[in-house]
């Protein structure tokens, strides 16, 4: 019967705001019936009965901070569904005049970063060799990462594929990171060694009505993803620059702070523009 009196024990040094960095009582409730019934003999165990009787209401209750919140943490970071069309509240805008990347909120620009472009110039794009940055609106159907919790595919990517030989690709978190490390895999200088030239992470896009590539294909028999990409470099000097095959290069610490934070998810709009932006 001592469960009881561990709850309202923890409870009141919730209540007294010892662990306010918990974010609620709410929260602190959800997760309270997945903890170990043992988190407080924890307690017992490491300092004794007695000892434990010594200690003021505030070290007791930073000791359960520290025993509990890497649990509750646990418990209430999602995994993300990389089947979900997850839209976002972000749009992306690229200027190829500018060579800048920028993130829209409520028609507010929130981030402004150099970026990368194809060498073939401010002119349409008519193929996948062109070297052309294509204009348009586009959405993002695959993210691919060295951070696996990052990865993500569109619901249509996974459709079209499901019956093919790249359907293993598509279906799991491990197959999308073996996609990517595939791709940082490829020699395509043909100097006997891997060229890294996607970085940390490659966001692919979509459009109905520009050139962005045949997606999945073989490269000297590895299979990858080719299309027009936001993406990171083997090479950062090229930032700011017309020196890429046709994607958008971004430098690491940009990109991966676009991914982290969450302004770029499957279903983000970007446009991609040689004009000022005009959001809606």
């Amino acid at each position: 019967m001592r469960q009881p009196q561990k709850k309202v024990w923890i409870r009141s040094a919730l209540s007294s705001g010892n662990l306010k960095d918990i974010h609620s009582k709410s929260l602190y409730a959800k997760t309270w019936n997945a903890m170990p019934s043992t988190m407080m003999e924890l307690l017992d165990i490491s300092m004794g009965h007695s000892a434990k009787k010594c200690l003021s209401g505030g070290m007791i209750a930073a000791i359960l901070y520290l025993a509990i919140i890497p649990f509750v943490f646990f418990m209430i970071t999602p995994v993300r569904d990389s089947s979900a069309e997850q839209s976002s509240d972000y749009t992306v805008f690229i200027n190829r005049k500018e060579k800048t990347l920028s993130i829209f909120k409520d028609k507010l620009v929130i981030e402004k970063i150099p970026c990368g472009i194809g060498r073939g110039g401010l002119k349409p794009k008519t193929s996948m060799t062109d070297s052309v940055t294509p204009t348009g609106n586009f959405i993002v159907d695959i993210i691919l990462s060295n951070k696996p919790g990052l990865n993500a595919v569109s619901d249509t990517v996974k459709k079209h594929y499901q019956n093919t030989e790249f359907a293993q690709f598509d279906e799991s978190a491990s197959g999308l990171l073996k996609l990517f490390h595939n791709m940082n895999s490829l020699d395509f200088d043909k100097n006997g060694k891997p060229d890294n030239s996607y970085g940390m992470a490659y966001v692919g896009l979509n459009s109905d009505n520009a050139v962005t590539g045949p997606k999945m294909r073989y490269f000297n028999g590895v299979p990858y993803w080719f299309s027009i990409a936001i993406h990171g470099t083997n090479d950062e000097s090229n930032v700011g620059k017309a020196n890429s095959g046709g994607c958008i290069h971004l430098k690491r610490d940009d990109l991966e702070k676009m991914l982290e934070n969450g302004f770029v998810k499957i279903g983000t709009k970007v446009v991609i523009s040689d004009s000022a932006p005009d959001i809606h």
